[in-house]
C-alpha cells in the first residue's frame, strides 16, 4: 500500500491544503514550524483507528477539523472507523520514525507483534491441514470412495424429491391462501372505506338538507315580514290611485311649465341686460347719453358722410403719380427726421459693439487671474501638506513646520476662494455677453415705411425727394385742390373729434364708416330690446295664470287624499309596492314548495343516488368477503393436513451438501496434490526459523551498514536492545551519542517491519536524520534508495543535505515557514 494524496481540511496549523505523493521516494522539505510533524501526525491518525490523541491537533482558529488520505487501496477519512484501518501502536512500531521518538521511552508492544506473526502463520496452518488431508488421501482408494459417495447422494436426492412434491403442494396452497388473504384484506379495506363514505355522505346530506331548510325558513320569515310592510296595497282600490296619480301628474306638468317660464324669464332678463350694456357701449362710442340724442347724431353723421364723399372724390382727382409723393406731402420734414433716426441707430450699434469688446477684455483678464489663483493655491496647498508631513516625521522640528504649513494652507484657501469668485464673475460676464450678442438694435421705423416704396437709404431718399419737388413745381392746380382737400380733411377730423374719434388722413373714411355702422347697430339693438320687453310681459302673464291653476289643483289633491285616508307618498310608491307585493307572494310560494321537497328528502335517504350506490357497493363487498372467507377455511384445512418433517429435510440437505462437497473435493484433489504438497513444504521451511533470530539479524545488519562499525549489541526475547560493556548488558542510552540512538530506533523499527509484518506500509520519517553526520547520512540515503524500490518512503525534513543526496530521485514537496 502507498499514499497518493493527502487532503488536509483542518489539522493543527495546516488548513485546506493538498499534498501529492508518488510510489518510491518522497521528500517534504520545509523550515522549522512549517508543519512537517503536523503532516506526519495527520497521516498517522488517518491511517489508524480514531483516538483521543488526535483532538489536540484541532485548529483553534477554524471549525473545520479532519481530512482525507487517498491510497492505492482506497480512500481513508480522518476520524472514521473502518475495518481497513490499522492499529496506531502497530504503525508507530514499524512505519513511523517521529522526531520526538526517544530510546529511553521506546516500548514495543509484543502483543501487537505476536498478533501480526499469528496472522502470518495462520495461512500456513491451513496449508498444514490440507497437507495432512492429502497425506491421508495418498493411502485411500479415491474411485471406491467416489462410487460410495455417489450412491449415498442418489438415495438422499430421492428422499428430497418426495419431500419436494409435498412442499410444493403445501407452498401452492399457502400462496393461494396468501393471495386470497390479500384479496380479503383489500375487500375489507374497501368495505371500511365504503362504510365511512356512506356515513360521511349521510352526515353531509343531513347537514346540507338541515342547513337548506333553516335557510329557507329564515328567508320565509324575512319575506313574510317584508310582505306585511306592503300589505296595505290590498286595502286601496286601484281606480282611486289612478285618479290621484292623474292629479299629481297634472300638478307636476303645471309645475314644470312654471319652471320653464321662470327659466325663459330669467334668460330674457339676462338678454335684456346684455342688450342694455351693448346700447350703452354704442352710446359712448357715438357720444350720446340717451335716446333723445340720436336725432342730432343722425344729422351730424349725414353731414360727415357728405364731407367724406367730397374728400374721396377730391382724392381720386388729385391722386399723385407716385405713392411716395403722398408721404412727402404729408411730412415735408421727412429727410431731416430720417437723418436724425439713422444717426441714433448708428450710435446705438457702435455702443453695443463697444460694450461687447469691453466684456470680452474683462472675461480674458478674469480667466488669467483665475488660472493664476488656481496654480498658486495648488502650490501653496502642496507646500503646506509637505511641511505638515515633515512635522509629523520630525517631531523635534514640528513647531517650525506646523506654523508655515498653516500659513501656506491658509493662503491656499484664500486663493481658492478668489479663484471661485473669478469663475463666478466670468460666468456672469459671459451671460451678459450672450445677451448683447443676441440683442440687435431695431432699425428706424421710417425706413420700414420707405422700404415699401423702394427707398432704403438717405441717398435714395434725397434723390426721390428731388423728383417730388420737380413734380410739385409742374402741378400747381393739383396743389390748389390738395390744399382744399386738406381743409375738408381738417373739418372731418374736427367733426370726428366731437365723436371722440382721433382721425388721421389715412383713416378718415373708415372712421366715418365705423360711426355710421355703430349708429345703425344702436337702432337695431333698440328694436330688439323693445321686442324682448314685449315677450317678457307675455311670459309674466302666462306665469300668473299657471300659478292660479297650480293652486286649484293642490286644493283638489288635498281633498282627495283626505277623503281616502292616504298620503301623496303612498300614491307615488303604490305601483312599486304593488309589484313588490306580488313578487314577494310568488317567492314565498316557491320557497314553501322547496321547503316541502327538502323535508321529504330528509325523511327518505334512498332518494339520494350516491347513498343508493354506496349501499349497493357495501352489499356486494360483504357477499364477496363471505365467499372468500369460506374459501380460506377450506384452503387452511387442506394446508394443515399436509405435514412436513423439517428436521429430516435439514438433515437430508446437509448430507447432500456434504456429499457433493466431498465428491468435488475428491475429484479436484487428484490434480492439485503435488502443488499443494510443494507449497506446504516451502511454507513450513520459511517459518521454521525463529522470529527472534530474524529480528536480531535484521537489526545488526542495518546498524553495521549505516554506522560502518560493529557494536556488541544483544537483542533480548522481549525485543529490546542491550549493549555489552565489560561483560555486562547495559542500556545503550547511557553510553551512546544522540545520533547513534536515532540509528538504533531506526534499526529496531526497520527490523520489526521486515521480521514480523507480512504486508506493505509506507515508511514516514519526521526529521530524525538531522543529527547524523555526512557519512552516516549518506549510508542512510543509500539504504532508503534500496528500500524505496519496494516500499514508499516519505521523509519530512529541514536538512538540505537530504535534498542534495536524494533530490534527483525523489518527489519533492516544499512547505512555507
Amino acid at each position: 500500500m502507498f499514499l497518493k494524496k493527502a487532503k488536509v481540511n483542518g489539522f493543527g496549523k495546516i488548513l485546506d491544503k493538498e499534498f501529492h505523493f508518488k510510489p518510491g521516494m518522497n521528500i517534504v522539505f520545509g523550515p522549522n514550524e512549517s508543519g512537517k510533524t503536523t503532516l506526519a501526525k495527520f497521516i498517522l491518525h488517518t491511517l489508524s483507528t480514531p483516538s483521543k490523541d488526535s483532538l489536540k491537533y484541532k485548529p483553534w482558529n477554524s471549525d473545520v477539523f479532519g481530512g482525507v488520505l487517498e491510497t492505492s487501496d482506497g480512500v481513508m477519512k480522518f476520524g472514521e472507523t473502518s475495518s481497513d484501518k490499522y492499529d496506531k501502536d502497530l504503525l508507530e512500531s514499524i512505519s513511523f520514525l517521529m522526531e520526538d521518538d526517544d530510546l529511553e521511552t521506546l516500548k514495543i508492544d509484543k502483543d501487537i507483534i505476536e498478533n501480526s506473526l499469528k496472522k502470518k502463520s495462520e495461512r500456513t496452518e491451513t496449508g498444514r491441514i490440507i497437507k495432512t488431508a492429502l497425506n491421508n488421501l495418498e493411502n485411500t482408494d479415491l474411485n471406491k470412495c467416489f462410487a460410495k459417495l455417489s450412491n449415498e447422494l442418489e438415495k438422499i436426492k430421492a428422499q428430497l424429491e418426495n419431500l419436494k412434491s409435498s412442499i410444493n403442494k403445501k407452498n401452492s396452497l399457502y400462496l393461494e391462501k396468501k393471495k386470497l388473504t390479500n384479496e380479503l384484506n383489500t375487500l375489507i379495506g374497501k368495505l371500511i372505506e365504503s362504510q365511512k363514505s356512506l356515513e360521511a355522505s349521510r352526515n353531509n346530506r343531513l347537514s346540507y338538507l338541515k342547513g337548506e331548510i333553516e335557510r329557507l325558513k329564515t328567508k320565509l320569515e324575512e319575506l313574510k315580514k317584508s310582505l306585511r310592510e306592503v300589505q296595505w296595497v290590498e286595502k286601496v282600490e286601484q281606480n282611486i290611485i289612478f285618479e290621484v296619480s292623474s292629479l299629481i301628474s297634472k300638478i307636476n306638468n303645471v309645475r314644470s311649465e312654471i319652471d320653464r317660464l321662470e327659466g325663459e324669464e330669467k334668460a330674457l332678463n339676462q338678454l335684456l341686460e346684455s342688450k342694455n350694456e351693448e346700447i350703452e357701449s354704442r352710446f359712448k362710442m357715438l357720444g350720446a347719453t340717451s335716446h333723445e340724442d340720436l336725432e342730432s347724431i343722425s344729422l351730424r353723421l349725414k353731414h360727415l358722410n357728405l364731407l367724406t364723399k367730397m374728400y374721396g372724390d377730391g382724392i381720386k382727382e388729385t391722386k399723385a403719380e407716385e405713392p411716395l409723393w403722398d408721404i412727402f406731402i404729408d411730412d415735408p420734414t421727412i429727410i431731416d427726421r430720417a437723418e436724425e433716426e439713422e444717426q441714433k441707430y448708428t450710435e446705438l450699434k457702435n455702443s453695443l459693439e463697444q460694450q461687447k469688446t469691453n466684456l470680452q477684455n474683462n472675461i480674458e483678464k478674469l480667466e488669467n487671474g483665475a488660472k493664476y489663483s488656481k496654480d498658486l493655491s495648488i502650490l501653496s496647498a502642496a507646500a503646506g501638506i509637505v511641511l505638515l508631513a515633515l512635522g509629523l516625521l520630525f517631531s523635534k522640528l514640528a513647531i517650525f513646520m506646523y506654523i508655515p504649513s498653516v500659513v501656506f494652507l491658509g493662503i491656499a484657501i484664500v486663493l481658492v476662494i478668489k479663484w471661485r469668485k473669478n469663475l463666478s464673475n466670468i460666468s456672469v460676464l459671459q451671460e451678459k455677453l450672450v445677451e448683447l450678442t443676441i440683442r440687435k438694435p431695431e432699425p428706424p421705423q421710417i425706413w420700414k415705411i420707405l422700404s415699401q416704396h423702394g427707398v432704403r437709404n438717405l441717398k435714395e431718399l434725397r434723390k426721390k425727394y428731388a423728383e417730388f419737388l420737380e413734380w410739385k413745381a409742374t402741378n400747381v392746380e393739383k396743389q390748389r385742390k390738395l390744399i382744399e382737400l386738406k381743409e375738408i380733411e381738417q373739418e372731418i377730423i374736427k367733426e370726428l373729434s366731437r365723436f371722440n374719434v382721433n382721425g388721421y388722413a389715412q383713416m378718415i373714411v373708415s372712421a366715418v364708416d365705423n360711426l355710421q355702422r355703430t349708429f345703425n347697430e344702436v337702432q337695431e339693438l333698440i328694436y330688439e330690446k323693445e321686442s324682448l320687453e314685449r315677450k317678457l310681459t307675455q311670459i309674466r302673464g302666462e306665469y300668473l295664470s299657471l300659478q292660479k291653476d297650480l293652486k286649484n289643483l293642490h286644493e283638489v289633491l288635498e281633498e282627495e287624499l283626505k277623503k281616502h285616508g292616504i298620503t301623496r307618498q303612498d300614491v307615488e310608491s303604490y305601483r312599486q309596492h304593488f309589484e313588490k307585493y306580488q313578487e314577494i307572494k310568488n317567492v314565498i310560494s316557491e320557497y314553501t314548495k322547496s321547503l316541502e321537497n327538502l323535508e321529504k328528502q330528509l325523511r327518505d335517504e334512498d332518494s339520494d343516488s350516491t347513498i343508493r350506490q354506496l349501499k349497493s357497493n357495501i352489499s356486494s363487498l360483504e357477499n364477496n368477503i363471505k365467499n372468500i372467507e369460506e374459501r380460506l377455511r377450506e384452503l387452511s384445512k387442506q394446508h394443515d393436513n399436509i405435514t412436513i418433517d423439517y428436521n429430516q429435510l435439514n438433515e437430508l440437505l446437509q448430507k447432500k451438501d456434504e456429499l457433493e462437497f466431498k465428491l468435488k473435493l475428491v475429484s479436484l484433489l487428484s490434480g492439485y496434490v503435488p502443488a499443494i504438497f510443494e507449497h506446504l513444504k516451502q511454507s513450513y521451511s520459511h517459518f521454521v526459523e525463529n522470529y527472534y533470530k530474524v529480528f536480531s539479524e535484521e537489526f545488526t545488519k542495518f546498524f553495521n551498514r549505516i554506522s560502518g562499525q560493529s557494536k556488541n549489541f544483544f537483542v533480548t526475547p522481549e525485543l529490546t536492545v542491550k549493549i555489552l560493556v565489560e561483560g555486562d548488558l547495559k542500556e545503550p542510552s547511557d553510553y551512546l551519542s544522540g545520533s547513534t540512538k536515532d540509528l538504533i530506533i531506526f534499526g529496531i523499527k526497520s527490523a520489526l517491519y521486515k521480521a514480523f509484518y507480512d504486508g506493505n506500509l509506507p515508511l514516514v520519517i519526521d526529521n530524525t536524520l538531522i543529527r547524523l553526520d555526512d557519512s552516516r547520512l549518506s549510508n542512510v540515503c543509500e539504504y532508503l534508495k534500496e528500500e524505496s524500490s519496494y516500499r514508499q518512503i516519505i521523509i519530512l525534513t529541514s536538512d538540505k543535505r537530504i535534498i542534495e543526496k536524494l533530490g534527483d530521485e525523489a518527489n519533492i514537496i516544499y512547505l512555507e515557514g
